[in-house]
């Protein structure tokens, strides 16, 4: 199995010789899940003459959620202030070109932004690495089977790191 993984991965530096050791070592990662189908109409591309297709697609939203004590801990910086920390945090998990927002950090954040990288790996690891080939096997297991005829040829994985999330804590007293 590791070697159809390690094909799905390709290159990827962090990815490439993992072992059972990274494995056991990857950190807590998924917090919830909904799932949900959707149909949607779409214009076809230019190869199939610009066809309206209709489809259904299977929706599976995950939750992540990064520990940031244990990025604190990590990175020495325990003494930082959260709200420093997470944005520090944020700012990384939300740049365009992350390598750059690395380089041209130093001391503290660098190290901040060096553990925020770890769990970044470890979870595309996760998401890749587990999840993404275990639809697909599952779903190919389901094609030879004869269960189902056709299956698409892509799984699109999404992820809304640009996205805030604003917490509301409702209190039966707010009138």
């Amino acid at each position: 199995m590791r070697p159809q993984i390690l094909a799905l991965l390709g290159p990827y530096p962090a990815w490439r010789n993992y072992d059972d050791e990274y494995i056991e070592a990857l950190q807590p990662f998924l917090y919830g899940y909904s799932m949900y189908e959707v149909d949607g109409v779409f214009k076809g591309s230019a190869a199939n003459g610009g066809a309206i297709i209709e489809e259904r697609t299977q929706v599976l939203r995950l939750l992540f959620r990064i520990d940031l004590d244990a990025v604190a801990k990590e990175a020495e910086a325990e003494a930082l202030d959260k709200k420093v920390l997470r944005a520090i945090v944020c700012d990384y998990l939300r740049a365009h070109n992350r390598q750059v927002t690395f380089e041209t950090s130093a001391g503290e954040s660098q190290r901040i932004i060096a553990a925020a990288k770890k769990w970044r790996d470890q979870l595309g690891f996760f998401v890749f690495g587990y999840i993404v080939y275990e639809l697909g096997r599952h779903i190919e297991l389901l094609r030879t089977s004869g269960s189902i005829g056709k299956t698409e040829d892509e799984i699109w994985v999404v992820n809304f790191c640009n996205m805030e999330l604003d917490r509301v804590l409702w209190r039966s007293n707010v009138g």
